[in-house]
């Protein structure tokens, strides 16, 4: 019932946040996310954790949760969503352009709207980096 595939992987970590128990649903989530369990279910409960973690103001524990929830989630939308929610993290609460920048980037790789190299060069005109803003922006007129 709990195993790999199931869909209450999740379930004892919802029911510590909705208790209000917000770093008893970190650590849920945490759990599920390094245990045994499908890499999907791994990425979603990660993802959930840098929710929490950004909630509750721990920036670097977020950034951590997101990318490991990047590198896990088995499609390529899952990974953009992320991967954009890693950007915004570090352009609002970190002020790191570059870094931003960087994961709008590989964001980009996953979609094709073009909207996360449009949003890159504004993090690379942040960050000074007027050429590679550029080629940002072009790359995101190109996109069909």
């Amino acid at each position: 019932m709990w195993g790999p595939w199931s869909p209450l992987a999740l379930d004892r970590a919802n029911a510590r946040f909705a208790g209000g128990d917000v770093a008893g649903a970190i650590v849920r989530y945490e759990d599920v996310a390094k245990g045994w369990h499908t890499p999907g279910t791994r990425a979603e409960a990660w993802r959930r954790s840098g929710m929490l973690r950004r909630g509750q103001g721990d920036s670097r524990g977020a950034v951590r949760a997101f990318e490991a929830a990047a590198e896990l989630a088995p499609e390529a939308a899952e990974r953009g969503e992320v991967l954009v929610e890693l950007a915004l993290l570090y352009k609002h609460a970190l002020k790191d352009p570059k870094s931003c920048a960087e994961a709008f980037e590989q964001a980009a790789l996953e979609s094709a709207s073009g909207n996360e190299d449009l949003a890159a060069a504004g993090c690379w005109v942040d960050a000074g980096e007027p050429e590679r803003a550029l080629a940002a922006l072009d790359r995101a007129t190109t996109r069909p």
